[in-house]
């Protein structure tokens, strides 16, 4: 159970860059394609679980199978709050990741459907921002715990996992 809390803290932690860099160190990724969403050109990415991950999931006979299939329908069966695949949109002129959506496959009809969809709307690159919107003030009678040394020490430690998988 270890292995499956690391994976999904790791794809939670450390905002937009550590969840790429740890969608690819965890998951294998077909070709990139051109696509237009409302007029809009994207550069779009599917990719599934790597062996490394689903050895975690698998037995060594449900491993053999799927090291011989490379057919993507028939992916193994994995537990139902796990998603199958994960399809990135870039947006094509900047690169920034407009949308992660992680896909689980039916399994009755074998077709995929929508888990989680991250969408980042309204996005504004390299703009000025004001340090005043940084400042909480918390409601009477509420006490706050500043827990940021510990999210500091996180996000430091999943960038140091990502330096060492390179």
């Amino acid at each position: 159970q270890r292995h499956q809390c690391l994976l999904f803290a790791e794809l939670g932690v450390g905002g937009i860059s550590e969840l790429l860099g740890s969608l690819e160190h965890t998951m294998a990724f077909g070709k990139v394609r051109n696509e237009q969403i409302d007029g809009k050109p994207f550069l779009v990415v599917q990719g599934r679980w790597n062996i490394d991950v689903l050895k975690n999931f698998l037995d060594e006979q449900e491993l053999e199978e799927l090291r011989s299939n490379t057919d993507a329908r028939q992916l193994p069966r994995l537990p139902e709050h796990m998603p199958d695949m994960v399809r990135l949109y870039f947006d094509r002129d900047s690169l920034f990741p407009r949308r992660v959506l992680y896909l689980k496959r039916h399994r009755s009809t074998n077709s995929l459907r929508s888990m989680l969809s991250l969408n980042f709307v309204d996005v504004v690159l390299n703009a000025p921002v004001d340090e005043n919107e940084f400042n909480f003030v918390p409601p009477d009678k509420v006490f706050p715990l500043d827990v940021t040394p510990k999210y500091i020490q996180q996000i430091r430690d999943a960038a140091n996992r990502a330096t060492n998988r390179n």
